[in-house]
Protein backbone atom coordinates (compact mmCIF):
# COMPACT_ATOMS: atom_id res chain seq x y z
CA UNK A 1 0.00 0.00 0.00
CA UNK A 2 2.82 2.44 0.86
CA UNK A 3 4.64 1.97 -2.45
CA UNK A 4 1.44 2.53 -4.40
CA UNK A 5 0.59 5.61 -2.29
CA UNK A 6 4.01 7.08 -3.14
CA UNK A 7 3.22 6.42 -6.83
CA UNK A 8 -0.08 8.32 -6.57
CA UNK A 9 -2.47 5.38 -6.10
CA UNK A 10 -4.46 5.53 -2.86
CA UNK A 11 -6.62 2.56 -1.80
CA UNK A 12 -8.73 4.66 0.62
CA UNK A 13 -10.69 1.71 2.04
CA UNK A 14 -8.39 -0.72 3.85
CA UNK A 15 -10.36 -3.01 6.14
CA UNK A 16 -10.38 -6.61 7.31
CA UNK A 17 -12.76 -7.48 4.45
CA UNK A 18 -10.25 -6.18 1.89
CA UNK A 19 -7.42 -8.44 2.99
CA UNK A 20 -6.71 -11.87 1.55
CA UNK A 21 -3.92 -14.23 2.49
CA UNK A 22 -2.73 -17.75 1.95
CA UNK A 23 -0.25 -20.00 3.67
CA UNK A 24 2.65 -21.28 1.58
CA UNK A 25 3.95 -24.84 1.96
CA UNK A 26 6.75 -23.55 4.21
CA UNK A 27 4.07 -22.02 6.54
CA UNK A 28 4.82 -18.45 5.40
CA UNK A 29 1.74 -16.21 5.15
CA UNK A 30 1.42 -14.06 2.04
CA UNK A 31 -1.20 -11.32 2.05
CA UNK A 32 -2.66 -8.84 -0.42
CA UNK A 33 -4.92 -5.83 -0.19
CA UNK A 34 -7.79 -6.23 -2.68
CA UNK A 35 -10.91 -4.31 -3.74
CA UNK A 36 -9.32 -1.30 -5.42
CA UNK A 37 -12.55 0.00 -7.01
CA UNK A 38 -12.66 3.03 -4.66
CA UNK A 39 -8.99 3.86 -5.15
CA UNK A 40 -7.93 7.37 -6.06
CA UNK A 41 -5.33 7.74 -8.81
CA UNK A 42 -3.61 11.11 -8.84
CA UNK A 43 -4.06 12.94 -12.11
CA UNK A 44 -6.99 10.82 -13.33
CA UNK A 45 -9.76 12.93 -11.81
CA UNK A 46 -9.84 15.90 -9.48
CA UNK A 47 -10.16 14.86 -5.85
CA UNK A 48 -12.15 17.23 -3.69
CA UNK A 49 -12.07 15.15 -0.51
CA UNK A 50 -15.84 15.47 -0.25
CA UNK A 51 -16.71 11.95 -1.30
CA UNK A 52 -16.85 9.37 1.47
CA UNK A 53 -14.67 6.39 0.82
CA UNK A 54 -13.85 3.91 3.49
CA UNK A 55 -15.45 1.59 5.95
CA UNK A 56 -16.39 3.80 8.91
CA UNK A 57 -15.15 1.52 11.72
CA UNK A 58 -11.74 1.47 9.99
CA UNK A 59 -11.52 5.17 9.11
CA UNK A 60 -9.23 7.60 10.89
CA UNK A 61 -11.14 9.79 13.36
CA UNK A 62 -9.79 12.90 11.63
CA UNK A 63 -11.68 11.89 8.45
CA UNK A 64 -14.97 11.72 10.33
CA UNK A 65 -14.86 15.40 11.31
CA UNK A 66 -16.69 18.23 9.53
CA UNK A 67 -13.37 19.80 8.51
CA UNK A 68 -12.65 16.79 6.27
CA UNK A 69 -16.07 16.85 4.62
CA UNK A 70 -15.70 20.55 3.82
CA UNK A 71 -12.31 19.95 2.18
CA UNK A 72 -10.19 21.51 4.94
CA UNK A 73 -8.24 18.34 5.79
CA UNK A 74 -6.03 16.71 3.19
CA UNK A 75 -6.14 12.91 3.15
CA UNK A 76 -2.71 11.45 3.95
CA UNK A 77 -1.14 8.00 3.91
CA UNK A 78 -1.47 7.58 7.68
CA UNK A 79 -5.25 7.87 7.32
CA UNK A 80 -5.21 4.50 5.53
CA UNK A 81 -3.26 2.85 8.35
Amino acid sequence: NYVLWKCGIQHRDPSANNLMFRRLPDETLVGVLNDWDLANIEGSAPHTGLERTGTIPFMALELLRNEYWTGNIERRYEHDL
